[in-house]
């Protein structure tokens, strides 16, 4: 197989994939947050020392439009800013009580929605699936610096 056959089976998965989970609308349909501020909530929640460049190069979006989603969360009270003592270019993003409140409310939903997409599947073909993505996971992580 030549490269290019690789390419278009790999974006027919993706197109697949991406259109039965539902990540167009996983969280508009029950809140006012898209799929792409849903995930950088989550990674302010769990990452220490959160910067806007770290959640810059780790979701690879550009500078202007995650200004643009944390302006949104600062005005909506979901974040706070800590401006570091070391470097005073630097501020450290800190989700506030409201916004794991949100936050929670977009994870049940999107836990609802997964349930609802694989409650259908039996149990053996839920683990064959899930080593699946495990698999798929494992050979991109081996060279996510050089994607």
């Amino acid at each position: 197989m030549q490269l290019g056959d690789y390419t278009e089976k790999i974006r027919h998965f993706n197109r697949f994939y991406t259109r039965i989970i539902g990540v167009n609308n996983q969280y508009t349909d029950q809140t006012k947050y898209s799929s792409i501020e849903a995930q950088i909530l989550y990674e302010i929640s769990i990452k220490e020392d959160c910067t806007a460049v770290y959640l810059r190069d780790y979701f690879k979006l550009d500078k202007g439009y995650l200004s643009r989603i944390l302006k949104r969360f600062d005005e909506g009270k979901l974040i706070t800013k800590q401006i570091s003592q070391e470097d005073k270019r630097i501020s450290y993003l800190h989700i506030t009580d409201y916004g794991l409140k949100e936050l929670d409310t977009l994870i049940n939903s999107s836990n609802e929605i997964t349930r609802n997409m694989i409650n259908k599947i039996p149990a053996e073909k839920l683990d064959e699936l899930v080593q699946s993505m495990i698999k798929i996971e494992s050979i991109l992580k081996d060279y996510e610096n050089e994607i």
